[in-house]
């Protein structure tokens, strides 16, 4: 069994660490076929936590990688006047995906997994994802259901919808997906990072780049602003690659008070 990396950017979220990890513990996948890289631009206190579970898990023999990085600073969203939430909304997409460049850099293997601070993945996940690749020779990404915390009806998938544009013409923006035919598998327009299985040699030649990771699609006619696991999706079936998304695994996704959703 070829080696797996779970990546996971750590912006020092106290309340969601131990269910955390309690995921990864839970994974029905061989311990000796996993590599943790876990990446922290977090304050000093919750670095030294990490750095606590790290020997703590090596003694039970998981490989983890953990790497500091101090010169980005934590982001999250403010609510407040929409004007100042708008800012702060694009200054924390472009602070994820200068964080999931930088963390790319020290990954060593074809098969990656995008696992967030706040998600706790079904014991089942990694084995779905893995039949599913195998199965379909196109797919490059392979995401989980995760419910959004703030909007219980909608989760994690985005799917290309036309809608009318301010000058009259039409369109197409991408929508996130209501909670409708929420089972089986399918192919997607994109799907958030959440919990995503990322085959990298299946990516296009124009993605197996040193930074993939961008807030801005480039293409011709999709200038469109959206996060980087958005642009990431769009520009992979653009070059002929597929995206899709289990709607049988289905991670919790954890709240800033340790609630699950």
């Amino acid at each position: 069994m070829k080696e797996l990396t779970i990546l996971t950017l750590f912006g020092g979220r106290w309340n969601t660490l131990d269910p955390f990890l309690k995921g990864l513990l839970n994974l029905d996948w061989p311990v000796k076929g996993l590599k943790f890289l876990w990446y922290t631009n977090a304050e000093k206190r919750f670095v030294e936590c990490l750095k606590w579970q790290e020997r703590f898990l090596s003694k039970r023999g998981y490989k983890i990688r953990l790497v500091e990085d101090r010169s980005l600073k934590c982001s999250a969203l403010l609510h407040s006047e929409m004007g100042a939430q708008e800012e702060r909304a694009q200054e924390h997409v472009n602070v994820i995906a200068a964080l999931y460049n930088a963390a790319w850099q020290h990954v060593e293997t074809d098969d990656v997994v995008a696992l967030e601070d706040d998600v706790v993945p079904p014991s089942h996940a990694l084995r779905r994802f893995s039949s599913l690749l195998d199965r379909n020779p196109k797919a490059a990404l392979v995401s989980g259901c995760v419910f959004d915390r703030h909007r219980p009806d909608t989760f994690f998938v985005w799917e290309l919808t036309k809608a009318a544009l301010s000058d009259g013409a039409v369109g197409f923006r991408y929508e996130m997906a209501p909670a409708k035919e929420p089972w089986g598998v399918r192919k997607v327009s994109a799907t958030g990072l959440s919990c995503t299985w990322i085959r990298r040699p299946r990516l296009p030649k124009e993605l197996q780049v040193r930074f993939p990771f961008k807030v801005r699609n480039g293409l011709e006619g999709m200038s469109q602003f959206g996060g980087c696991d958005i642009v990431l999706c769009l520009e992979t079936q653009h070059y002929g690659k597929e995206v899709w998304c289990d709607f049988d695994v289905r991670p919790y996704h954890v709240d800033s008070k340790g609630r699950i959703h």
